[in-house]
């Protein structure tokens, strides 16, 4: 799902407080179902909202020193749930270290 690059532009004017951080999250989970299965991930992992929030706007070096919204914009939001689903079964998983 590739947003148009005047599109882009329109929703970086809304990434400067959180209100707006969090509407365009929540809009964007709305048109996308796998952003929205994103979200629920992380809300589940940090349990507070405003960290699970700003998650999504820190670069992250897993997807290149890019924030996971970025990742969202260019259409990339299926590899956005992979590194999630992939560090959920790292924490799921018991330590194996004594084996």
């Amino acid at each position: 799902m590739m947003l148009k690059v005047s599109l882009i532009l329109e929703i970086i004017k809304y990434m400067w407080t959180f209100k707006k951080r969090e509407k365009l999250l929540l809009s964007l989970s709305e048109k996308d179902p796998i952003v929205l299965e994103c979200v629920t991930h992380v809300l589940a992992h940090f349990k507070v909202k405003k960290k699970a929030f700003l998650w999504f706007f820190v670069r992250n070096p897993h997807f290149g020193d890019i924030a996971p919204i970025e990742m969202f914009l260019l259409g990339k939001s299926q590899k956005v749930l992979n590194f999630i689903l992939d560090m959920k079964s790292l924490q799921e998983k018991p330590d194996d270290i004594t084996s």
